[in-house]
């Protein structure tokens, strides 16, 4: 069992670095999407631009961690921002 949620962090202007914009949040800057265990220990993280949609990050992530280190993820929990039937059915798909 994981944990899934994101965070939009403000950062400032640096020559070749990825951000943009997040409505939401009204934050200008990067997403970064933590999965932990259910002890709170970090199994995965991704930083992508902040305009990055939850479901997005999520199945990227979820993607990596299931390949390279966790095969056995069987249940992910999640807020509503990751609710929709699209990333349900990757889950299932993936992890059923």
């Amino acid at each position: 069992m994981v944990i899934i949620d994101s965070q939009s962090v403000k950062t400032t202007e640096q020559h070749g670095d990825v951000y943009d914009y997040d409505d939401g949040e009204q934050v200008k800057g990067h997403k970064r999407f933590l999965l932990v265990d259910t002890l709170g220990l970090l199994v995965g993280a991704l930083v992508t631009a902040a305009n990055e949609g939850e479901r997005a990050g999520a199945q990227t992530l979820l993607e990596a961690v299931h390949n390279y280190e966790h095969p056995r993820i069987q249940t992910v929990l999640a807020d509503r921002g990751y609710n929709g039937q699209p990333l349900q059915d990757y889950v299932v798909d993936k992890f059923g």
